[in-house]
């Protein structure tokens, strides 16, 4: 029986001031009526049961994962007690399903994307799911660059798809980190390179199996105290010893058995307030307002976000204006990549409390 796991263990920050440290963005109603979580296993149900739906996060979440999702068995939760960063988190993951319930198809979807095309993408998992039924492998989704985009990862496809099959998939060549926007230009250019939208489809023996071979510490420390011990001091400091490393530079750099679905299913990654201009329209000027009262004269080219006031904005362009709560972001979209930079400061002791 197939099954799916949904990440939603990560902290969000480049959507502050909506995003806090104890409301990441994958909780929030950051567009429509539900949260990005709520989307996400709504996604997940056209795929599987929902017994067989898993929502990996950190332990810190597990009531706010039951507030948005009740319907959902209490042990269908994962918990990690912190996070590091995606392998690890699938690695006890798919050895924990390995472990409850025998061995089958898993496909992981992260929780903070839009999918616009969800019949679209629902025919491609199946696609996923036949290839897998005549091939052993990880099959990653690759979406078809819309722009040449810096914020994303990148996957090289080879020069043909494979034959036989009736939908677009090829081997995966490598994978590439953000690229500067010169580059980003060159992979849009070459027709060779698709986004890595983060999600990917396997057996979950074949998976173990190749985790178990490029990242032995992890594997072992799975599978001799995660897997077996009932005490949680020594759980948390085994977790918090593995290294933060990703799955695609643990795993999926390290193994000859990779392909990518070329996919077009109206995706993109809320990765940060700039996301908005992808996925969503704009208004005669440029604007996109979310949320709240917003009234707006001569305000272009600008994104503008309200929780429960009013924002008014006269004379300005090319910004994002979010109020949430207790705090209010004025940002020229220009500076929106260094929003890290921002936050990093609200660490220092007065401003704690916007954290």
């Amino acid at each position: 029986m197939p099954s799916v796991i949904i990440m939603a263990g990560g902290v969000g920050e480049r959507f502050w001031p909506v995003s806090r440290l104890d409301s990441p963005k994958q909780f929030l109603k950051l567009y429509g009526d539900k949260t990005l979580l709520g989307y996400s296993f709504d996604r997940a149900k056209k795929i599987v049961p929902k017994d067989r739906i898993f929502i990996v996060t950190t332990s810190d979440f597990i009531d706010k994962v039951k507030e948005i999702l009740p319907e959902l068995n209490e042990e269908n939760i994962i918990a990690e007690p912190v996070g590091r960063n995606t392998a690890p988190c699938l690695g006890y993951s798919v050895a924990l399903l390995l472990e409850r319930g025998g061995d089958g198809i898993i496909s992981v979807l992260p929780a903070d994307h839009i999918i616009l095309n969800e019949d679209g993408f629902i025919k491609e998992i199946f696609n996923a799911f036949d290839f897998l039924s005549k091939k052993e492998g990880i099959i990653t989704f690759g979406i078809k660059p819309k722009r040449p985009e810096t914020g994303y990862g990148y996957i090289l496809k080879d020069e043909k798809p494979l034959p036989d099959f009736p939908y677009k998939i090829y081997n995966a060549i490598k994978f590439v980190e953000k690229p500067n926007l010169s580059k980003a230009q060159e992979y849009v250019r070459s027709g060779r390179y698709l986004w890595n939208s983060g999600m990917f489809v396997f057996k979950a023996s074949f998976f173990m199996e190749k985790f178990k071979v490029c990242l032995p510490q992890i594997y072992n420390g799975i599978t001799t105290v995660l897997l077996k011990t009932k005490d949680s001091t020594e759980f948390r400091k085994t977790y918090e010893n593995f290294p933060k490393i990703s799955i695609d530079y643990g795993v999926m750099e390290n193994i000859k058995e990779i392909y990518t679905l070329e996919v077009d299913i109206g995706w993109d990654d809320l990765g940060n307030w700039l996301s908005f201009e992808n996925a969503f329209d704009k208004d005669e000027n440029g604007n996109i307002k979310i949320n709240g009262d917003l009234l707006c004269m001569d305000t272009k080219n600008s994104i503008i976000y309200s929780d429960d006031a009013l924002i008014a904005t006269m004379g300005v362009e090319d910004l994002v204006i979010a109020k949430c709560r207790n705090a209010v972001l004025v940002c020229h979209k220009d500076k929106v990549p260094e929003l890290r930079s921002l936050i990093a400061k609200l660490d220092k002791e007065e401003f704690k409390k916007y954290r």
